[in-house]
Protein backbone atom coordinates (compact mmCIF):
# COMPACT_ATOMS: atom_id res chain seq x y z
CA UNK A 1 0.00 0.00 0.00
CA UNK A 2 1.09 3.54 -0.70
CA UNK A 3 2.23 5.26 2.51
CA UNK A 4 1.38 8.83 1.59
CA UNK A 5 3.36 11.34 3.63
CA UNK A 6 1.19 13.70 5.67
CA UNK A 7 3.64 16.48 6.46
CA UNK A 8 2.97 20.00 7.73
CA UNK A 9 5.39 22.89 8.09
CA UNK A 10 4.42 23.84 11.67
CA UNK A 11 7.06 22.10 13.84
CA UNK A 12 4.73 21.11 16.65
CA UNK A 13 2.15 19.58 14.30
CA UNK A 14 4.28 17.70 11.79
CA UNK A 15 2.61 14.41 11.00
CA UNK A 16 4.29 11.38 9.53
CA UNK A 17 3.13 8.71 7.10
CA UNK A 18 0.74 6.13 8.42
CA UNK A 19 2.12 2.61 8.28
CA UNK A 20 1.64 -0.99 9.14
CA UNK A 21 4.13 -2.64 11.48
CA UNK A 22 7.72 -1.62 10.82
CA UNK A 23 10.67 -3.89 11.49
CA UNK A 24 12.77 -3.22 14.58
CA UNK A 25 16.08 -1.41 14.19
CA UNK A 26 18.98 -3.75 13.64
CA UNK A 27 21.61 -2.20 15.87
CA UNK A 28 21.90 -2.04 19.64
CA UNK A 29 22.73 1.64 19.27
CA UNK A 30 19.37 2.39 17.69
CA UNK A 31 17.60 0.35 20.34
CA UNK A 32 19.34 2.40 23.04
CA UNK A 33 18.27 5.57 21.25
CA UNK A 34 14.71 4.25 21.12
CA UNK A 35 14.75 3.67 24.87
CA UNK A 36 15.98 7.19 25.61
CA UNK A 37 13.41 8.76 23.30
CA UNK A 38 10.58 6.71 24.77
CA UNK A 39 11.61 7.66 28.28
CA UNK A 40 11.73 11.33 27.27
CA UNK A 41 8.11 11.20 26.09
CA UNK A 42 6.94 9.53 29.31
CA UNK A 43 8.98 11.99 31.40
CA UNK A 44 7.36 14.94 29.62
CA UNK A 45 3.93 13.40 30.12
CA UNK A 46 4.41 12.76 33.84
CA UNK A 47 6.16 16.05 34.59
CA UNK A 48 4.26 18.46 32.36
CA UNK A 49 1.05 16.69 31.32
CA UNK A 50 -1.19 19.05 33.30
CA UNK A 51 0.46 22.24 32.05
CA UNK A 52 -1.05 24.21 29.19
CA UNK A 53 0.13 23.99 25.59
CA UNK A 54 -1.69 26.57 23.48
CA UNK A 55 -5.41 25.83 24.01
CA UNK A 56 -4.98 22.33 25.43
CA UNK A 57 -2.94 20.51 28.04
CA UNK A 58 0.38 18.88 27.31
CA UNK A 59 -1.30 15.54 28.05
CA UNK A 60 -3.99 16.21 25.43
CA UNK A 61 -1.31 17.04 22.88
CA UNK A 62 0.96 14.06 23.59
CA UNK A 63 -1.91 11.56 23.63
CA UNK A 64 -3.27 12.96 20.36
CA UNK A 65 0.13 12.94 18.63
CA UNK A 66 0.90 9.36 19.62
CA UNK A 67 -2.51 8.07 18.59
CA UNK A 68 -2.78 10.13 15.39
CA UNK A 69 0.64 9.00 14.17
CA UNK A 70 0.39 5.43 15.47
CA UNK A 71 3.47 5.91 17.64
CA UNK A 72 4.05 3.00 19.98
CA UNK A 73 6.65 2.09 22.58
CA UNK A 74 9.07 -0.78 22.07
CA UNK A 75 9.44 -0.99 25.84
CA UNK A 76 6.16 -2.58 26.90
CA UNK A 77 6.52 -1.30 30.46
CA UNK A 78 6.69 2.27 29.14
CA UNK A 79 3.69 1.52 26.92
CA UNK A 80 1.88 0.31 30.04
CA UNK A 81 2.68 3.55 31.87
CA UNK A 82 1.34 5.55 28.92
CA UNK A 83 -1.88 3.52 28.76
CA UNK A 84 -2.43 3.78 32.51
CA UNK A 85 -1.83 7.53 32.39
CA UNK A 86 -4.28 7.89 29.50
CA UNK A 87 -6.92 5.89 31.39
CA UNK A 88 -6.48 7.99 34.55
CA UNK A 89 -6.60 11.21 32.56
CA UNK A 90 -9.71 10.17 30.62
CA UNK A 91 -11.48 9.40 33.90
CA UNK A 92 -11.00 12.98 35.06
CA UNK A 93 -8.02 12.44 37.32
CA UNK A 94 -4.90 14.60 37.13
CA UNK A 95 -2.10 12.03 37.10
CA UNK A 96 1.52 12.81 37.91
CA UNK A 97 4.59 10.69 38.59
CA UNK A 98 3.45 10.24 42.20
CA UNK A 99 0.48 8.18 41.03
CA UNK A 100 2.90 5.59 39.68
CA UNK A 101 5.36 5.50 42.57
CA UNK A 102 3.11 3.56 44.93
CA UNK A 103 1.60 1.00 42.60
CA UNK A 104 1.55 -2.66 43.56
CA UNK A 105 3.58 -3.34 40.44
CA UNK A 106 7.04 -2.53 41.79
CA UNK A 107 8.62 -2.91 38.36
CA UNK A 108 6.52 -0.01 37.09
CA UNK A 109 7.33 2.09 40.16
CA UNK A 110 11.05 1.43 39.75
CA UNK A 111 10.90 2.29 36.06
CA UNK A 112 9.14 5.59 36.79
CA UNK A 113 11.87 6.49 39.28
CA UNK A 114 14.46 5.73 36.60
CA UNK A 115 12.59 7.74 33.96
CA UNK A 116 12.23 10.76 36.22
CA UNK A 117 15.96 10.97 36.93
CA UNK A 118 17.07 13.97 34.90
CA UNK A 119 20.58 15.27 34.33
CA UNK A 120 20.59 18.69 36.00
CA UNK A 121 24.19 19.77 35.45
CA UNK A 122 24.29 23.18 33.79
CA UNK A 123 26.67 23.89 30.93
CA UNK A 124 29.26 26.61 31.73
CA UNK A 125 28.26 28.35 28.48
CA UNK A 126 24.67 28.58 29.68
CA UNK A 127 25.88 30.06 32.95
CA UNK A 128 27.71 32.73 30.97
CA UNK A 129 24.66 33.49 28.82
CA UNK A 130 22.24 33.68 31.75
CA UNK A 131 24.18 35.53 34.43
CA UNK A 132 21.30 36.05 36.81
CA UNK A 133 18.67 33.43 35.95
CA UNK A 134 19.35 30.06 34.38
CA UNK A 135 16.18 28.60 32.79
CA UNK A 136 14.83 25.53 34.57
CA UNK A 137 12.98 22.57 33.08
CA UNK A 138 9.79 24.23 34.28
CA UNK A 139 10.68 27.33 32.25
CA UNK A 140 11.44 25.27 29.15
CA UNK A 141 8.83 22.52 29.36
CA UNK A 142 7.30 23.31 25.97
CA UNK A 143 10.63 22.91 24.20
CA UNK A 144 11.35 19.66 26.05
CA UNK A 145 7.93 18.26 25.22
CA UNK A 146 8.01 19.28 21.55
CA UNK A 147 11.49 17.89 20.98
CA UNK A 148 10.59 14.59 22.64
CA UNK A 149 7.63 14.17 20.28
CA UNK A 150 9.63 15.18 17.20
CA UNK A 151 12.38 12.68 18.04
CA UNK A 152 9.71 10.03 18.54
CA UNK A 153 8.32 10.78 15.07
CA UNK A 154 11.81 10.76 13.57
CA UNK A 155 12.40 7.32 15.03
CA UNK A 156 9.33 5.98 13.25
CA UNK A 157 10.27 7.62 9.95
CA UNK A 158 13.80 6.18 10.10
CA UNK A 159 12.40 2.72 10.73
CA UNK A 160 9.99 3.08 7.85
CA UNK A 161 12.87 4.13 5.60
CA UNK A 162 14.79 1.01 6.62
CA UNK A 163 11.78 -1.21 5.98
CA UNK A 164 11.03 0.43 2.64
CA UNK A 165 14.67 0.02 1.63
CA UNK A 166 14.39 -3.71 2.23
CA UNK A 167 11.17 -3.82 0.22
CA UNK A 168 12.86 -1.87 -2.57
CA UNK A 169 15.69 -4.40 -2.75
CA UNK A 170 13.15 -7.22 -3.02
CA UNK A 171 10.88 -5.55 -5.60
CA UNK A 172 9.75 -8.16 -8.12
CA UNK A 173 8.87 -5.80 -10.97
CA UNK A 174 9.24 -2.23 -12.18
CA UNK A 175 5.86 -1.11 -10.82
CA UNK A 176 6.71 -2.30 -7.32
CA UNK A 177 10.11 -0.63 -7.53
CA UNK A 178 8.65 2.69 -8.69
CA UNK A 179 6.12 2.62 -5.86
CA UNK A 180 8.88 2.00 -3.32
CA UNK A 181 11.00 4.79 -4.80
CA UNK A 182 8.05 7.20 -4.47
CA UNK A 183 7.51 6.13 -0.86
CA UNK A 184 11.22 6.58 -0.17
CA UNK A 185 11.07 10.16 -1.47
CA UNK A 186 8.04 10.92 0.71
CA UNK A 187 9.71 9.47 3.79
CA UNK A 188 12.95 11.36 3.18
CA UNK A 189 10.93 14.57 2.82
CA UNK A 190 9.21 13.86 6.14
CA UNK A 191 12.59 13.10 7.74
CA UNK A 192 14.04 16.38 6.44
CA UNK A 193 11.11 18.47 7.72
CA UNK A 194 11.21 16.82 11.13
CA UNK A 195 14.97 17.39 11.36
CA UNK A 196 14.55 21.03 10.38
CA UNK A 197 11.79 21.48 12.94
CA UNK A 198 14.13 20.38 15.73
CA UNK A 199 16.29 23.42 15.07
CA UNK A 200 13.20 25.63 14.94
CA UNK A 201 11.98 24.39 18.33
CA UNK A 202 15.39 24.69 20.01
CA UNK A 203 16.00 28.21 18.68
CA UNK A 204 12.59 29.60 19.69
Amino acid sequence: PNSGAKVFQEPSTIEIPGSESVASADSIHLLDEDERQEQAVIRALLDFGLKMYHDQTVADYIIHELEENELTFNNKALENIFLQYKEMYASGRQPTAKDFLYLEDRDISSLVIQVMEVQTEISPRWQEMYNEKIPTREDMYIMEMETSIIYFKLRKVKRMIQENQREMEQASNDDDLLERVAIHQQLKQAEMLLSQSLGTVILK
